[in-house]
């Protein structure tokens, strides 16, 4: 009997690593757009890995499936982000509190979150920490893309690495 709960756990444990995604990847943009004078961030995280973070965060009033519709719910959000993702122009920090959630679709199992912040052009260099997810997965990767007019800039933050620099002025 205890061979075959034995082999009943280790089934059980097989077809759950078949249902989770074997990549745990997020995508990061931060670009200017000069049209409307502002910066847009948009952050790409797998629903099934946002939800684990919101979780683990105690921030399990947030629906994944849908926009946050409360102003207590979006500011949460932005504080959750805005801890994990930190962006700096020059020497100024950028705070999370300054950003505004204009977008948010779950699409392809993943949800897209583009948040937008007025702020001046950065002269000298860009800075970036990107902490999404690293607490909860080893393996997990993120990909960051800059853009500024003609400067384009991509990174990609782990364990290992969780800051880059961006030097605008060579």
């Amino acid at each position: 009997m205890k061979v075959k709960g034995l082999i009943l756990i280790c089934m059980l444990l097989m077809a759950g690593g078949f249902w989770s995604h074997p990549l745990h990847l997020s995508f990061t943009n931060l670009e200017y757009k000069t049209g409307a004078s502002r910066w847009e961030l948009t952050v790409k995280i797998f629903s099934d890995d946002f939800a684990d973070a919101l979780r683990l965060g105690n921030l399990q009033g947030i629906d994944t499936d849908s926009r946050p519709d409360s102003p207590e719910i979006v500011s949460l959000l932005i504080d959750w982000v805005g801890g994990q993702l930190k962006v700096w122009f020059d020497e100024r920090e950028i705070p999370a509190g300054t950003w505004t959630l204009k977008g948010w679709k779950n699409k392809e199992a993943a949800v897209w979150m583009t948040f937008t912040f007025q702020e001046a052009m950065p002269v000298n260099q860009v800075r970036i920490t990107n902490r999404l997810l690293l607490d909860l997965y080893p393996d997990q990767k993120n990909l960051f893309i800059f853009t500024m007019g003609q400067i384009q800039s991509s990174h990609e933050f782990n364990g290992k690495r969780t800051e880059a620099v961006i030097t605008l002025n060579k």
